[in-house]
């Protein structure tokens, strides 16, 4: 007990300040030595407590078939009874004479159960100790939950919780599902997101949403996800009776989407157990974020072995957001420490709702990594690229190189402008080793290609041209350089500003052209039947806009890439397995004729004659050859007189070729059009 408090009648009235001095230091002194007391007292009490417990089992495993008679296990369970009904505040003792409130700090008999509940032989000996757990522990438990007190008892009694529930799951089947559930109503304490200036206060109570998310991400972690499987084994759903799964994936991301929460240490922290983070006294805000991550992080590991598809899309939504909103966060603060979790987790995560077929929320996940991305390079070039944004643009390539033969072109559209910037950073800048690593990494996406089902070729191939379309009409738009635009019949925008890096207008081109060239040139017999041919509709999609750069783009180098792109692709599609007729392949050059450019009309003609000379005898039927006539009688019509000589002389040359080498070839029809044509 101590010494009974001071009053002011027990006060010296003297006004002697030595006086005072020394009844200050007397009381001082009087204290400590009262808290040394305590702690000695509360140490043996705790010391006997064990003592009682490791001789109940001892002796009492030795005659396990009259446990109920047995003196020392009855003694172990008549005092692990006691403490029950103490932590609960239930007077109903059988050893103790409790009292209200209880004789000894809550605390203390929290520890001590703990200390039981860590001797599973105890427990293993006595099946009638063990229906104390469902019949005094949880009810004492679900009590303290909603009153526990002060910081010190609430942390030993998280403790206690992680303990029954992850040793003794089988004795409180029933109960073991509304303990958690009781850990996420502590944890949504304030969990709603708020003002910065309100979470900048850090509050000091912050411990109260701590300690309770510390233990649920232990138990969820534990056994990697075993007591989650054992309560959907229960209950027949991967939710369990009370959605456990997605509540925990609510919550989590409600403080990790929360303005001022930022993951800045890493997962594998000391304080990545529930023990370390009661042991923490200060960093209490570092250590929330951390552990909410650790939360969530046991979720989709369990989620990665029984199924992603069980658990509403709403909760996953939620989840992105807050990894998202984390990535962001690290990146503007140049924290790495939390980012490889973070980053690893989106990885997973992808590859998860991949596997679920959930589309448009894997989207959604890859789309923040690439915002953020793109954010990140917007810095002047001649500075290295940020560590945070190598790690991200680490995560983004590695996550495509293992699911990007199931994308879209939606997908691959919207992720454009981040492979785009990477490319444009990794030629305009001076790359270090880990830039040459994301380098290596981006050509690696594109080469594996090859290995892709015919529909994934197609999809990147589709994607990359619709980017392509959308990042050169943004250009078209910009503030860079002269802003007039055209357009022609078909709605094509004109580039209308060569001032633009070049690369930043090429990247669409190089890279379709790389994977439609690696896909032309591909053996049949490394293709399954029918697999290795080029869908039409992509031929036409592809050429169509190459046609549209090498007609009408005010660029002179960006038109006549198109078109070299143009005549070689038509080579290798002639000569190839492409499984497209000949007059699909060479009617394009027809279209790049009608534009007014008269570069582009001779590269065109002379891209003709390079098909020709090369692929000639692979042009078939009449159909192709109108084609190949039609477009050397454009080079003529639509030319003026000033640029009819540089076009008739090149048209000229393709009109001998033909003559010695395809008039065998020739039907009656095309021969006489030949002839006209002469």
């Amino acid at each position: 007990g101590g010494s009974p408090p001071l009053t002011s009648s027990s006060v010296p009235t003297s006004s002697s300040s030595s006086g005072a001095s020394s009844m200050d230091n007397s009381n001082l002194s009087g204290n400590v030595m009262i808290g040394v007391i305590e702690q000695t007292v509360e140490a043996a009490f705790r010391q006997i407590c064990n003592d009682i417990f490791t001789s109940g089992f001892e002796k009492g495993s030795q005659n396990l078939a009259n446990e109920d008679e047995h003196l020392h296990l009855g003694i172990a369970r008549s005092l692990f009874r006691d403490l029950c009904c103490m932590s609960g505040g239930d007077g109903s003792g059988q050893i103790f004479l409790t009292s209200s409130p209880p004789p000894v700090r809550i605390a203390l008999v929290l520890h001590v159960i703990e200390d039981a509940l860590r001797s599973k032989e105890l427990f293993a000996a006595s099946s009638s100790l063990r229906k104390i757990l469902k019949e005094r522990l949880c009810p004492a438990i679900h009590k303290l939950m909603k009153s526990y007190g002060d910081r010190t008892t609430l942390g030993a009694l998280m403790r206690v919780v992680v303990n029954l529930e992850t040793l003794y799951f089988s004795d409180i089947v029933e109960d073991s599902e509304v303990i958690l559930v009781g850990l996420v109503r502590m944890m949504e304490t304030d969990a709603s997101p708020a003002s910065t200036k309100e979470v900048a206060r850090a509050p000091s109570d912050l411990w109260r949403v701590l300690y309770p998310a510390g233990a649920l991400s232990e138990i969820i972690q534990y056994g990697e996800g075993e007591i989650l499987s054992r309560i959907i084994e229960v209950f027949e759903l991967v939710e369990g009776a009370t959605n456990i799964i997605g509540l925990s994936l609510e919550v989590s991301s409600k403080w990790l989407a929360r303005p001022g929460v930022v993951c800045s240490r890493s997962i594998h922290h000391d304080t990545s157990t529930l023990l370390a983070l009661i042991r923490e006294k200060e960093g209490v805000d570092h250590a929330l974020p951390t552990t909410m991550l650790g939360i969530m992080q046991g979720i989709v590991h369990f989620c990665s072995q029984s199924g992603f598809a069980e658990v509403a899309p709403e909760y996953w939504a939620k989840a992105i957001d807050a990894l998202v909103v984390q990535v962001h966060r690290l990146v503007r603060d140049h924290s790495i420490a939390g980012l490889d979790d973070v980053l690893g987790l989106t990885k997973l995560l992808i590859t998860g709702l991949e596997k679920a077929g959930m589309q448009e929320l894997r989207m959604m996940m890859l789309s923040g990594l690439c915002r953020q991305a793109v954010s990140g390079l917007r810095e002047p070039l001649a500075s290295k690229m940020d560590p945070s944004v190598i790690k991200i643009y680490e995560a983004i390539l590695g996550t495509l190189l293992i699911v990007g033969n199931q994308l879209n072109d939606a997908h691959w559209s919207t992720m454009f402008e981040a492979l785009e910037s990477l490319d444009w950073y990794s030629q305009e800048s001076q790359m270090g080793p880990d830039e040459m690593k994301l380098k290596e990494l981006l050509e690696s996406l594109f080469s594996v290609t090859t290995q892709w089902p015919r529909e994934s070729r197609a999809s990147l191939i589709e994607g990359l041209i619709h980017g392509s379309r959308m990042q050169l009409e943004s250009l078209a738009r910009s503030s860079i350089g002269p802003l007039a635009t055209r357009a022609d019949p078909a709605g094509k925008v004109t580039v209308p500003n060569p001032g633009i890096r070049r690369s930043r207008r090429l990247f669409g081109l190089v890279r379709v052209h790389q994977v439609m060239s690696a896909w032309l040139t591909r053996k049949a017999s490394d293709e399954p039947q029918n697999t290795g041919t080029v869908p039409s509709s992509l031929w036409q999609l592809l050429t169509g806009h190459l046609v549209s750069i090498g007609r009408i783009s005010d660029e002179e180098e960006f038109r006549l890439e198109a078109i070299t792109s143009l005549v070689n692709l038509s080579s290798l599609a002639l000569g190839g397995n492409s499984g497209l007729s000949s007059s699909l392949i060479v009617s394009p050059i027809n279209d790049i004729l009608s534009g007014s450019y008269l570069d582009s009309n001779i590269s065109a003609l002379q891209g003709l004659h390079q098909l020709l000379e090369s692929q000639g005898e692979f042009v078939k039927g009449d159909s192709s050859w109108t084609a190949v006539f039609q477009s050397l009688q454009m080079a003529v019509q639509n030319s003026d007189t000033s640029s009819a000589e540089p076009l008739v002389a090149v048209a000229f040359r393709s009109i001998q070729l033909i003559a010695g080498d395809f008039l065998p070839s020739l039907s009656v029809d095309t021969m006489r059009d030949w002839m006209k044509l002469l």
